[in-house]
Parts: structure tokens; sequence; C-alpha cells
């Protein structure tokens, strides 16, 4: 899709507005998540950051625990999809792996007009795409 703006954890740290410490939780429970690394500094996609962000604290607004919107941002893990070659879809196949076809073969044929559409389709399912290798 696009490159990301990585930033340093000293950055993330001031969005979350937590210690470098309770990053470093954050980062351990699965809330915050490395994009990259330059040396050895770990760092992060700023828009991926600001969203986390955002669910982290309507989430500790509405009661849940840390370990409870660990769990949430777990399952979307499973909304990955890694663009590889397509598949014909086959009756054992499950909704999402139907979904995922789907959005695959979109992703492939978007034109630089359509792809917009295709990205936002993604964002309403809360589907991120990812070559292989990454």
């Amino acid at each position: 899709m696009t490159n990301p703006e990585l930033i340093e954890a000293r950055e993330v740290a001031e969005i979350l507005q937590i210690s470098l410490p309770s990053l470093r939780d954050y980062r351990k429970r699965g809330l915050i998540v490395v994009a990259a690394k330059r040396g050895n500094t770990d760092l992060y996609d700023k828009a991926d950051v600001v969203r986390r962000c955002s669910v982290i604290k309507e989430k500790r607004g509405q009661g849940f625990s840390l370990t409870q919107i660990s769990q949430i941002f777990s399952k979307e893990q499973s909304n990955v999809i890694t663009v590889s070659e397509p598949q014909e879809p086959a009756p054992d196949m499950n909704d999402q792996e139907l979904l995922h076809g789907f959005l695959t073969d979109l992703y492939r044929k978007a034109t630089p007009e359509t792809k917009a559409d295709v990205e936002a389709l993604c964002r309403k399912w809360n589907v991120r795409f990812q070559e292989p290798g990454d």
C-alpha cells in the first residue's frame, strides 16, 4: 500500500502518554508492535500507533483491562493478508479465507484509480496486506 512513517520509541511514548518502561510493557502485551529496526533501534508505524492509541483509550474508557485489549489486537492479526498467488474458492474455505481471496484478487487487479477504493474496503473490514517476506 503506502510506505509508513516510522518513528522511534520516544515519540510513541509521547503519543500514548506513557513512560518508556510502560511502552516496553505495552510491546510485550502486543498492544504496540515494532514495524522495523534500524540497527538496535526499534521503529514503529506512526499511523498504526495513533490508531492503536485511539483503540486503547476507547477500550480503557469502557472498562477493558490491558489484557483484554491485547486480546482484541491479537484477533486483528488474523486479518493480515499476505499477497500471494490467487486461490480459487473451494467448498472447504471459511468466510475469512473467501474474503481474503476476494480482497487479494481486487488488490492485484486494482489500477491507481481504483486502489483507493480497495484500501477503503480493507479499512472497513480491518484487513491489511503485506508482501511475502515482510
